[in-house]
């Protein structure tokens, strides 16, 4: 589930996972800071894809105008290469998720971290 984290979102004090490996948690320790996957590196083809702009072809393409053809060809390339400059850092608001565990940390030496969305909001700076 994706949610907005605007200040004054009514679910600013809703708690949010991080599971990782302890190897993680000590770089997240000594380097104060999170560390962002690309999108393009997940094992799953389908997991991160952005469905910012939902497109599928239309059965009639071949009778398109071509500025339209153009466009369409201008957002399929932008789409396939998005995962390429996406970058993700991965929070839940499921506590004690099997699957969250079994992707991102493990069963004998993962750490779940736990906060609130608003608190997270505060302490992550973007340029």
């Amino acid at each position: 589930m994706v949610r907005s984290m605007k200040p004054d979102q009514k679910h600013a004090d809703d708690k949010i996972w991080r599971y990782m490996s302890l190897a993680k948690f000590i770089s997240l320790l000594s380097r104060s800071a999170l560390w962002f996957t690309r999108a393009d590196t997940f094992e799953d083809k389908w997991e991160g894809l952005s469905r910012a702009i939902p497109y599928s072809r239309r059965e009639d393409e071949a009778t398109l105008d071509e500025r339209y053809k153009k466009y369409i060809q201008i957002h399929a390339k932008w789409r396939r290469a998005l995962p390429r400059r996406s970058f993700v850092n991965c929070w839940t608001f499921k506590a004690d998720s099997i699957p969250m565990w079994r992707i991102y940390g493990s069963y004998d030496g993962g750490i779940a971290v736990q906060t609130s969305v608003e608190r997270f909001r505060q302490s992550v700076q973007f340029p």
